[in-house]
């Protein structure tokens, strides 16, 4: 029992000598690696998970289109795309994640476009978009970098 006291005081001494400024720089890179592998998955389930489930290609019409300002100085359009479609009898709008403009092709009310839907759940779409995919999975690789970074730093 005294040696397991005796360990348990010197480690609190050897973590109490330790520059706080190290914890806190170990902190703050353990929290950028974190969320970067956490942004990875996300990514990844919600794009490249689907396109294994979306399996059956199906033209779409443009129902509606949703135009947001952006706020800052670009004041960037945004925009939100729903679309229809008729699959076994029945009609199902879905609808596209933010879409900033000029990162890829607009559309407007009434085009046709080719989306894939998971014929078990019709709700479950996926759109290529690789733009979009390539600068979120560019941006997951720069958070876990700079997570690195700080953490050789220390």
């Amino acid at each position: 029992m005294e040696s397991v006291i005796g360990t348990i005081l010197d480690l609190t001494y050897k973590i109490s000598s330790v520059d706080s400024d190290k914890i806190a720089g170990v902190i703050c890179a353990l929290v950028f690696i974190v969320g970067g592998v956490v942004w990875m998955i996300l990514l990844y389930n919600t794009t490249f998970g689907k396109i294994s489930h979306c399996t059956l290609e199906i033209e779409a019409c443009v129902k509606e289109v949703h135009i947001m300002l952006g706020s800052g100085r670009a004041g960037r359009r945004m925009r939100r795309y729903f679309f229809s479609f008729i699959y076994g009898g029945r009609e199902y709008i879905v609808s596209d994640a933010l879409s900033v403009s000029g990162d890829e092709q607009r559309f407007e009310i009434g085009d046709k476009v080719l989306i894939k839907i998971d014929p078990e759940n019709p709700s479950s779409f996926y759109r290529s978009r690789p733009d979009a995919y390539i600068s979120s999975f560019v941006l997951g690789l720069l958070v876990i970098g700079f997570g690195i970074l700080i953490l050789c730093s220390v």
